[in-house]
């Protein structure tokens, strides 16, 4: 048998050349995660992971990087390079014994740019409109989108919106807007959608008065049910509260709206004692007449009588001298 040497030799140098990359890749491996795209002054977090562990990372002198060992922070500028679109970001990763891998990330400039105007806050039902700012000088495309129970009605051209909530609480209302050239960007607007139930009537009463409260809602056709309280009689958009002892109460009134959205109202209702005197109007002079007080409701504590000349107290009641007018 015949054996070409130098062929031999070849692949023996070949398996050599192979075997001392594989184990080159193994002494130092980095990766650079970082966003595909960032607006101009956006600011975005990139992160390096590098290996084996105990080492250390060094990145590249761009403009706007803010590093922090495994990971920066860059904020979007306009490049003043020949490749205006991109800003380039290169991570090196140092092992322990000084062995160092590079991986670098080119990462687009968005030129589109879009905001959303328009009230942070609205009514359960209530109908705000909102608009858009974007800047791009050609004719793009819109879409909106929001979170649950929200009606979004978008204008003809969709650069505006109707937006109608209808449920209580933080609504978000995102546009996608993609320019002629492809370009696309977005923006977000938060909406806090507040109840729109109220309650009108006294905030303070005697004790014993029968109060008269009425609720009031947005959007109409729900219907009211008030909470049940002692005292308080429903009759849907009303109530009447006779209170049953002094104090502090508290009313609560849920609307419900035709989609069956429910929302809540509350009103405070300060209840004081009340305090009559019987007896006479008049009294001639030296005529003593008998007073007594009436405190509602019946197990208030009686306090004391006013420090009246010709007036003895005893309890609940007292005596009264009628005296010469001063």
């Amino acid at each position: 048998m015949t054996v070409n040497k130098p062929l031999i030799l070849l692949i023996v140098s070949l398996f050599t050349l192979s075997l001392c990359n594989s184990v080159s890749a193994w002494e130092c491996d980095v990766h650079l995660n970082a966003p595909s795209a960032i607006k101009v002054g956006e600011t975005k977090t990139l992160s390096a992971t590098g290996g084996p562990a105990g080492g250390h990372f060094s990145w590249s002198n761009t403009p706007n990087l803010n590093p922090s060992g495994a990971s920066a922070t860059l904020t979007g500028f306009e490049p003043d390079r020949d490749v205006l679109d991109y800003i380039y970001v290169t991570v090196t990763y140092t092992t322990p014994k000084g062995k160092s891998c590079s991986d670098t990330k080119y990462i687009y400039v968005c030129q589109c740019d879009i905001g959303i105007n328009g009230p942070d806050e609205a009514k359960m039902g209530q109908t705000i409109t909102l608009t858009t700012e974007v800047d791009d000088e050609g004719n793009g495309s819109y879409e909106w989108e929001s979170t649950a129970n929200v009606l979004i009605e978008p204008s003809d051209d969709l650069s505006t919106a109707d937006f109608t909530a209808m449920e209580a609480g933080t609504h978000t209302v995102t546009v996608n807007y993609t320019s002629e050239d492809g370009e696309t960007c977005s923006a977000d607007h938060t909406i806090n959608v507040i109840c729109a139930a109220q309650i009108s009537g006294p905030t303070s009463a005697p004790f014993g008065e029968t109060i008269i409260l009425s609720a009031q809602a947005d959007p109409p056709g729900g219907y009211f049910e008030w909470t049940p309280v002692q005292g308080l009689v429903d009759y849907g958009e009303t109530a009447e509260f006779t209170a049953t002892e002094p104090g502090d109460h508290t009313l609560e009134v849920t609307y419900t709206d035709r989609y069956d959205n429910a929302c809540t109202a509350t009103h405070q209702i300060s209840i004081g004692c009340n305090t009559k005197i019987i007896g006479p109007n008049t009294a001639n002079l030296g005529e003593t007449i008998t007073l007594e007080s009436q405190v509602s409701p019946p197990n208030s504590v009686f306090e004391k009588w006013s420090d009246t000349d010709g007036l003895v107290p005893y309890g609940p009641r007292a005596d009264f001298t009628g005296q010469a007018p001063r």
